[in-house]
């Protein structure tokens, strides 16, 4: 369901006028920039009577550049802000280069406060 939320939320993701996917796991494009997200951790946030009413999820967004990626994380963080996602600093990694595919990669953590799934078991986003 979450994931469902954030690729829908990011079908027309530009960038100073450049289209950028945003996908779940994997990127099977050609193209660059490209940013891929995962679900990393989820947290509990909130208990009663023995069951959890509320939980937190981290997920990472991997940005992938071959220049200057900070414009994407920028526009990342305001669209995942206005979300409600939060930007998580100390989960995130540093900038890394690969020299296999030439690409900067940075993995940057954002968390999502969840209410926990109703009788239904329908997680409530």
């Amino acid at each position: 369901m979450m994931i469902d939320f954030i690729a829908r939320a990011f079908q027309n993701f530009y960038v100073n006028g450049v289209q950028i996917p945003v996908v779940y796991a994997y990127y099977f494009g050609h193209g660059e920039p490209y940013v891929v997200f995962t679900e990393s951790d989820q947290d509990n946030v909130f208990a009663g009577d023995d069951d959890q009413e509320m939980f937190v999820g981290y997920y990472d967004f991997d940005v992938y550049a071959k220049s200057d990626y900070i414009e994407i994380f920028e526009k990342l963080k305001t669209e995942l802000g206005s979300l409600g996602f939060v930007y998580q600093p100390s989960r995130s990694s540093g900038m890394m280069y690969e020299t296999d595919t030439r690409y900067y990669h940075r993995t940057y953590n954002f968390a999502y406060i969840v209410q926990a799934e109703n009788e239904n078991n329908e997680v409530t986003i």
